[in-house]
């Protein structure tokens, strides 16, 4: 036996070529790819010796061997787009957040209301960035059934306190800060990590005469579109403030920056089409947009809710701590984690149903405009309307789905009562009951976007059917005066030659032209129009007829009692 950690020899096999003689000692298993490193051996020069881990290839010349080293080697794809407008991700990176990694950079002032509840008794503590680490240290008091923490903006230091404090999981941490990701619902082995968008009604800071003038520079003259300087795209989006329902009417506050219109949170990096589709949408003329915003909560085994919203937490918030405040309502009486989770949702749906009700409206002005005077550039309000109402689609849609996972969660083998205690996530089944409400008016809402989907798509067919309809009457009267005079400019063309001797001319008057084009006109229009004017004159004497019978019903059935009227039909 050689000393070599390794066997170069091939064990006894059939005759091959020579480039078919390799053997592999060991198969190295796949790693992943980092920083090139190579072998050294104790004099600081390269090592002769290969990785027990490494390839080994024989019967090949040298130059026709393969190149082995102990290190990981890192390789290129030159043809591999790296722009970073579409590469978002890195391809095999880990997957997850560590609470504990420093290298995240977000940071805002967060407002945090923790609310700790039983039947007896309910304790509201404010806290902000600073604070919240501190008082996660504390221990929970007895007496408290439900803890909420509601967390209204995204820093990374106030999520890792929460993370750390529960234990979330990693995957969900990082679905928490990709303010994209899609409704769901997982399940971890102590917690529940629910993500979902929010949607609601705002108004715009923009003033009626404003909006005149958005609308003239949409369609700007041919000299105005060579001679005007372009606007950054920045500066084109319609300025937004949120609207909240208070004692003085509505409350207008500045619109934060980080607020998505629809368009911004479903759009592309195309940012022009992004700033046109904002300035021509539906709602634009009301002052009014919709917003949309990710939400996302946890659930743990130990009856804590944990809700990130990004900027909307006081929409939610004032409605449920109104209902905790009370002992008489279910949200207060049940203490119950899983309620708490329902109450949120159930506030997210219930601030998508003012964005329903803006469409609509905006839907029967557009109807009405449509039916009184239709016009092609209705079409253009109408696509994007159309466009806008399957966002609103796809961000509701999938809620139902949400639902029914929370209803049919059930706990699995592993998570069975140990020591009187249960361990796991449990959705109760007075919350499932409320759910099923929550699922029932997101249907609602989905019937009614179909029902305005389709309406769209109506009045759009019924817009050029209604032109094409015009345009034919139009070129019908045209062909009628061109059948009349037709016959005449034949004439006038015949007797208008410059001939020295005509006597059709000189020797009779101007009553001889039409002694020979009155009739010459009838009989052209009647070859021409004969079938048209049969086909109108049957169509007349068919509906004078009817009127006639109907009339005639009416008198008879006015004569005769009402309990001998159908004898007299019969007969």
């Amino acid at each position: 036996m050689s000393d070599s950690p390794i066997s170069t020899s091939p064990p006894p096999t059939p005759s091959k070529s020579p480039l078919e003689q390799v053997h592999i000692s060991s198969v190295e298993p796949p790693r992943s790819r980092g920083l090139h490193s190579a072998h050294h051996d104790g004099n600081g020069g390269p090592s002769n010796h290969l990785s027990p881990l490494s390839p080994t290839v024989s019967g090949l010349p040298p130059d026709r061997r393969l190149s082995s080293t102990s290190g990981l080697r890192r390789r290129h794809a030159p043809h591999t787009v790296t722009n970073p407008k579409y590469v978002t991700l890195i391809p095999g990176s880990e997957p997850g957040l560590n609470p504990g990694d420093s290298r995240i950079d977000l940071h805002t002032y967060c407002g945090i209301t923790v609310v700790d509840f039983s039947q007896e008794k309910i304790i509201q503590t404010e806290l902000d960035n600073d604070s919240l680490p501190q008082f996660l240290e504390e221990e929970r008091p007895e007496w408290s059934r439900v803890r909420w923490i509601n967390l209204n903006g995204l820093s990374w230091d106030c999520i890792s306190a929460v993370a750390k404090k529960y234990k979330l999981h990693r995957l969900a941490l990082e679905d928490l800060l990709n303010t994209k990701n899609r409704t769901k619902c997982d399940w971890y082995s102590d917690h529940a990590f629910v993500n979902l968008a929010m949607i609601k009604l705002v108004h715009s800071q923009i003033s009626p005469s404003q909006s005149q003038e958005t609308l003239v520079e949409s369609k700007p003259s041919v000299l105005r579109r060579l001679f005007r300087r372009r606007k950054s795209a920045d500066h084109a989006v319609l300025p937004v403030s949120t609207a909240s329902n208070g004692n003085s009417g509505y409350a207008v506050h500045r619109f934060h920056a980080n607020y998505k219109s629809l368009q911004q949170y479903y759009g592309t990096s195309n940012t022009e089409r992004v700033v046109f589709m904002e300035r021509h949408t539906t709602l634009a003329k009301k002052n009014m947009m919709v917003s949309v915003e990710q939400v996302s909560i946890f659930m743990t085994s130990c009856n804590t809710v944990i809700s990130f919203f990004e900027n909307s937490a006081d929409d939610v918030e004032p409605p449920i701590l109104e209902r905790l405040g009370s002992e008489h309502t279910v949200l207060r009486s049940s203490c119950d984690a899983s309620m708490m989770l329902q109450a949120i949702v159930d506030a997210i749906i219930d601030l998508a149903f003012p964005v329903i009700h803006a469409y609509q409206d905006t839907m029967s002005d557009l109807e009405v405009n449509v039916i009184t005077d239709p016009d092609i550039q209705h079409t253009t309000a109408l696509y994007i309307l159309t466009s806008e109402l399957s966002l609103l689609k796809q961000t509701i849609a999938p809620v139902v789905g949400l639902i029914n996972s929370l209803r049919g969660h059930k706990l699995g083998e592993n998570q069975e009562l140990t020591n009187s205690k249960v361990y796991g996530v449990q959705i109760s089944e007075m919350a499932k009951t409320y759910l099923a409400d929550v699922e029932d008016h997101c249907v609602m809402m989905m019937e009614r976007l179909d029902t305005m989907k389709r309406g769209a798509d109506n009045m759009i067919e019924l817009i050029f059917n209604t032109i094409g309809a015009l345009q034919n009457e139009s070129m019908k009267k045209l062909t009628v005066a061109t059948i009349l005079f037709l016959p005449l400019t034949f004439l006038t063309g015949y007797f208008g030659m410059n001939f020295d001797r005509m006597d059709s001319v000189q020797l009779h008057s101007e009553a001889y032209y039409w002694k020979i084009a009155v009739p010459l006109g009838v009989v052209t229009a009647f070859w021409l129009l004969g079938r048209p004017l049969i086909r109108e004159y049957t169509v007349r004497s068919s509906k004078r007829d009817i009127r006639h019978l109907e009339q005639k019903r009416v008198k008879l059935e006015a004569k005769f009692p009402l309990q001998r009227r159908e004898t007299f039909r019969d007969g």
